[in-house]
């Protein structure tokens, strides 16, 4: 190992204490010193379970979320961290991951999150793979999932409701042939 790879080593252990505690001076301080591939997983992940949005807001456009997010955005569901959530959302997150977070977030009853992470996932194929597990559970552990149910039939219906109103909309002028 060189010394540069110590150095680093020593830096992104600190740059990960420094998410964890919030401290988004030293988080500052740390980013060009440690290893960039340190803030794509390991700290922003910290940073979201913690809830530290402001530290969130900064490595997430440095972060690769679209590969490495996965975590950050399950510690955001796990932790009903609604804020950094929503943060994190507006960055390029796989509809599988997503589904990842939500199978996470389901015995959590937080319909926040839910009405967050429903729009990109299968929320469909959560609810199954949530009943499957509970079918195998007899006795303990099953996951109530009304509220995850109401959320998903909410969401449909609001679908359902704009793509009505769509439908009945009135042509718009640019959408008139003239003869």
């Amino acid at each position: 190992m060189t010394d540069l790879d110590q150095i680093h080593l020593y830096n992104n252990a600190a740059l990960i204490q420094a998410c964890k505690v919030g401290d988004f001076k030293e988080v500052q301080r740390l980013l060009p010193l440690s290893d960039p591939q340190a803030h794509n997983s390991a700290a922003i992940r910290w940073a979201a379970e913690y809830g530290c949005l402001e530290i969130v807001q900064l490595l997430a456009p440095l972060s690769n979320l679209h590969s490495q997010g996965c975590f950050a955005v399950q510690a955001a569901a796990v932790h009903g961290r609604v804020e950094i959530l929503k943060c994190l959302l507006e960055y390029d997150i796989p509809p599988a991951k997503l589904r990842s977070a939500l199978e996470l977030a389901a015995p959590m009853y937080n319909p926040e999150i839910f009405k967050l992470l429903i729009p990109g996932s299968n929320y469909q194929q959560v609810l199954h793979n949530i009943q499957q597990a509970n079918a195998a559970r007899v006795s303990y552990g099953q996951i109530d999932t009304t509220v995850l149910e109401q959320c998903i039939e909410e969401y449909e219906n609001e679908r359902q409701r704009q793509r009505l109103e769509q439908a009945i909309a009135p042509p718009t002028t640019s959408s008139v042939r003239k003869i």
